[in-house]
């Protein structure tokens, strides 16, 4: 059984519609922050990518929360509801500012348990994250009275936990084909011991829609690195095999946004349904010689976030402080 949502715990669910080079992406994000000592709060936004307009971001007002909700992602109960804002496995609807929305998810597939699915019942690990690809959509938002039709789109609900929010977190999902799918995420800790010498872990799963994995790769096995807005992870997978992931940089400005963390501070958030990707799977054959056994590329529609702890500036603190 999952732990309940403690004091110091940070939690994020993402419910986003996957779109196209002539349909837009939607993208909501609920989150659900506790203090050690004190009432948590509820907030989040709700973000719509254009094929070629910048994204229009509207923010919930922060909502205090005495007693935060259960439910997982694979579960029938409610995730995420405050004010007019109501998220579950089955969909969600919303009413914020100008934009309003209504998705209902038709079939999903498998799972993907993105760290080992031990790190939800016990206390430990340095974060936990499952994500659950939706293989059909149907609904519609609504932005300054504009309807955009989202059904037969596709899409992921992910949830993640952790206590406060790491140093850095870059993460990103892709449907590779009809019927596999890619979720990867590196995550560096903010334990005060390890300080700055943490180094990332990368967490990589690759599996078709009935659960079954594509290849297997060990947490911690790979390595991340950075530059820019693009990042990339890579390493061996069993002895004669090697897995390469590259995720680039957007072609239109990402959602920039700045939420609190539980330790008092806050993160600022980079999300985008448009980044590209290239996978790339090999296999040794003899001496320095290495054989692309599998490759996959897409040229934007690859969801995509970094976030980190601490980087806003007193601007972007004064208003949080003031949402």
């Amino acid at each position: 059984m999952p732990l309940p949502h403690r004091p110091g715990m940070l939690e994020v669910w993402d419910l986003v519609a996957h779109g196209s080079a002539e349909r837009p992406s939607v993208w909501v994000r609920h989150v659900m922050s506790t203090p050690r000592r004190g009432a948590g709060t509820r907030s989040g936004w709700v973000c719509v990518f254009h094929p070629t307009e910048g994204p229009r971001t509207v923010r919930f007002t922060p909502v205090v929360a005495d007693a935060p909700l259960g439910g997982e992602p694979e579960s029938g109960d409610v995730c995420f509801s405050t004010g007019d804002v109501r998220l579950s496995p089955n969909g969600g609807v919303g009413r914020v500012g100008g934009v309003v929305w209504e998705l209902e998810t038709k079939s999903v597939a498998e799972p993907i348990w993105v760290t080992p699915r031990v790190f939800w019942s016990r206390p430990i690990g340095i974060a936990a994250e499952v994500v659950t690809p939706l293989v059909e959509l149907e609904g519609e938002i609504r932005v300054e009275g504009n309807r955009v039709e989202l059904s037969g789109l596709t899409g992921s609900l992910s949830h993640r936990r952790s206590r406060g929010h790491p140093r850095l977190w870059a993460r990103a999902f892709a449907e590779l084909g009809k019927d596999e799918y890619l979720a990867v995420s590196a995550v560096v800790p903010g334990s005060r011991i390890l300080g700055r010498n943490a180094r990332p872990v990368v967490f990589l799963r690759w599996q078709r829609r009935t659960g079954e994995p594509v290849v297997r790769v060990p947490a911690g096995a790979l390595r991340f690195s950075r530059r820019g807005g693009a990042w990339r992870v890579h390493g061996p997978v069993g002895a004669r095999e090697l897995i390469d992931v590259r995720v680039g940089a957007p072609e239109v400005h990402p959602c920039e946004n700045v939420l609190g963390d539980p330790s008092g501070g806050c993160f600022y958030s980079e999300v985008t349904c448009r980044a590209s990707a290239e996978v790339r799977l090999m296999r040794h054959r003899e001496g320095p010689l290495w054989v692309v056994e599998r490759s996959w590329r897409a040229r934007g529609g690859v969801m995509s976030e970094t976030s980190e702890r601490g980087k806003p500036s007193p601007a972007d603190v004064a208003d949080l402080a003031a949402a």
